[in-house]
């Protein structure tokens, strides 16, 4: 009867820090992938803003070019640039390695846009489609956010998207 007692104070308790631990160990991890995606974010856009100082532009390769794209927080209106291409011209000049995926192991979706007359991109952005992998919206308005499965979006150098608390 004793070893009965026994054994159910210990499931008891097993399954209160049960109850009590996973959800906040679930909780820093996706606090933890968020810091990492937001820092990669940051680590990408100061290694891309040095080469468009040095290029005059943020454009990657010269066919690429969006038409009326002059609101670059609308990502349905911005010319898409592969991780290889910004890859290639990034690495190892600006960047000692580019990276490629956020904390969940999404792509990065990295664009241009804002063409001058010369189809040269004067914008740029990096977005992540945070903890589910799909992108929440083509037009983003600067709003934190309280998921990780919302989208993490750096334009021009500052979060439009992104985690409350971070």
């Amino acid at each position: 009867m004793r070893r009965v007692l026994y054994i159910g104070v210990v499931l008891a308790i097993l399954g209160f820090v049960t109850f009590v631990v996973v959800p906040n160990l679930l909780k820093a991890m996706n606090r933890s992938r968020e810091a990492r995606t937001m820092a990669d974010i940051r680590a990408v856009a100061t290694a891309w803003e040095a080469r468009a100082n040095d290029a005059g532009s943020y454009t990657i390769f010269p066919d690429h070019f969006a038409v009326g794209d002059h609101d670059m927080a609308n990502f349905a209106r911005t010319g898409r640039v592969t991780s290889r291409d910004l890859e290639r011209a990034l690495v190892p000049t600006y960047v000692r390695a580019l990276p490629k995926r956020d904390g969940w192991g999404n792509e990065f979706d990295f664009r241009t846009g804002d063409h001058d007359k010369n189809r040269r991109a004067q914008g740029y952005a990096i977005r992540s489609f945070g903890s589910n992998g799909r992108p929440d919206a083509t037009v983003y308005d600067g709003r934190m956010t309280s998921t990780p499965a919302v989208d993490i979006v750096y334009v021009n150098g500052a979060f439009l998207s992104f985690p409350e608390g971070l």
